[in-house]
């Protein structure tokens, strides 16, 4: 069965932008301490993850409203 954007009710779609929104900072605030160094990569690796399986699962339309969201909240570029 393939979800899609009605399976991800505004809890979900907050929850999910909470959570990266917190990998988000973290993935910046090693890069200012350490810059592009393993712990860097490490946070960007969580978080590219994370945006994967939220692709995988929800789709493309729900994972452009949480990324939409995310940078809103953070005004952090998003690392590719």
């Amino acid at each position: 069965m393939k979800l899609n954007q009605s399976f991800a009710n505004a809890e979900t779609i907050d929850r999910l932008t909470q959570q990266l929104v917190s990998l988000l900072r973290t993935f910046h605030e090693e890069c200012g301490k350490r810059g592009c160094g393993p712990e860097t990569e490490f946070w960007r690796g969580n978080f590219a993850g994370t945006r994967a399986t939220l692709f995988s699962i929800y789709g493309e339309a729900v994972t452009d409203d949480v990324l939409n969201r995310v940078r809103q909240t953070t005004g952090l570029p998003i690392p590719i």
